[in-house]
């Protein structure tokens, strides 16, 4: 997928036109892409489990007594779920204030572990429903 890139015109930034090395693109286009990269990556993920399980199994049917490493390096997918799990983890924050706000509650109460716990759960629940809402639309 090829992504229509823009320019401002020079004496009127208020007008895009398409240039080779523009500093804009569309978001639906951007979106695209961003999606398109989450499902590459996803796939990834799920190739390179399927190849450490074929790795064991082929170690495990030669009854082999040296280590068969048929480990892949992936280190943009890797960063991309870096970036995922740090977005979901301030996500998650955002979510507890808004919950602590939302229960009246104020930084001098004082709760057990327990509820803390409760609340936390409460807030991934909350984030995880959105989450598939997002998926299947």
């Amino acid at each position: 997928m090829s992504v229509k890139r823009y320019q401002p015109a020079p004496f009127n930034e208020r007008v895009l036109h398409a240039s080779d090395d523009g500093e804009y693109v569309k978001y639906d286009d951007y979106a695209a892409l961003e999606a398109k990269c989450s499902a590459l990556a996803a796939e990834n993920a799920g190739l390179k489990v399927s190849r450490k399980n074929l790795a064991e199994f082929i170690h495990d049917e030669l009854n082999a007594d040296y280590p068969l490493n048929m480990d892949v390096e992936t280190p943009a997918t890797d960063a991309f779920f870096a970036e995922v799990r740090a977005s979901a983890f301030n996500d998650l924050c955002a979510e507890f204030v808004k919950h602590k706000a939302l229960a009246s509650l104020d930084d001098r109460q004082k709760v057990t572990v327990f509820e803390a716990t409760e609340a936390l759960l409460h807030c991934a629940e909350q984030l995880d429903t959105q989450f598939r809402k997002g998926v299947q639309s």
